[in-house]
């Protein structure tokens, strides 16, 4: 998980994001829950069985696990990404 967090925080820099909470629940099928805000939106991600959630909007499911060959952590650096670039996009 040191990866992942060093990964996010490269990442909500690039973009010029802020982290607001992030919880990582071991014991609960590791499951990952963060606030960003990014310009005038809060982006609200939840792992949960590797099922991930933006804003309650299903984003993936956990099929990516088999089918990309990807960690949970991956996947959601992958699908914050997306949304920023999404954000940055709408707001030019």
């Amino acid at each position: 998980m040191k990866q992942f967090e060093l990964n996010l925080k490269k990442l909500l820099s690039t973009y010029n994001c802020k982290l607001i909470s992030y919880q990582y629940f071991k014991k609960i099928f590791g499951n990952i829950v963060l606030k960003i805000r990014c310009i005038e939106n809060e982006l609200n991600f939840v792992t949960d069985r590797g099922e991930i959630f933006c804003n309650g909007v299903l984003l993936c499911t956990y099929e990516y696990i088999k089918k990309e060959n990807k960690t949970t952590p991956q996947k959601l650096l992958e699908q914050i990404e997306l949304k920023l670039v999404e954000i940055q996009k709408n707001n030019k």
